[in-house]
């Protein structure tokens, strides 16, 4: 009777993580219905970054429940204060710092998209009084339902 059990819950168990086994991250998709809303965290709290339209393809990097963790698109904006990069030719920038945030809004007080290190490089587009909007880095990442 013990043997029976033991070999009952062990079958679950195996069964159980066979299912999550199918996901191996990251993955490429493509919305299905748009617009979506590409929040900064897995919850409609969460401030809104950007928005994707029906077609778009994205690159998921995790799920938690319901959300899909994704690769900062291109259209997102992104701002690093201005005195966390040294401009590098005509339109590059090098981080000077460690751990210096990625933000949705030029604002110390807007969502964190992620984090670069010192000598990691970006390509800058505009500057904003003390903030440069850059093409969002690799490592950036939002959340979409």
């Amino acid at each position: 009777m013990k043997f029976k059990l033991c070999s009952s819950v062990m079958l679950m168990l195996v069964l159980t993580s066979i299912g999550f086994a199918d996901e191996h991250f990251p993955l490429s998709g493509q919305i299905s219905r748009g617009p979506v809303n590409v929040r900064s965290g897995a919850n409609t709290n969460f401030e809104i970054v950007t928005k994707l339209s029906q077609g778009e393809k994205i690159v998921i990097l995790d799920k938690s429940y319901e959300w899909y963790k994704i690769q900062l698109p291109a259209t997102a904006n992104a701002f690093i204060r201005a005195d966390y990069i040294k401009e590098v030719g005509d339109h590059g920038g090098e981080i000077i710092g460690n751990k210096v945030n990625v933000r949705s809004k030029p604002d110390s007080n807007s969502a964190i998209l992620g984090q670069l290190v010192g000598g990691d490089f970006v390509k800058l587009t505009q500057k904003a009084n003390d903030w440069w909007q850059v093409q969002p880095p690799s490592g950036t990442f939002a959340w979409v339902h």
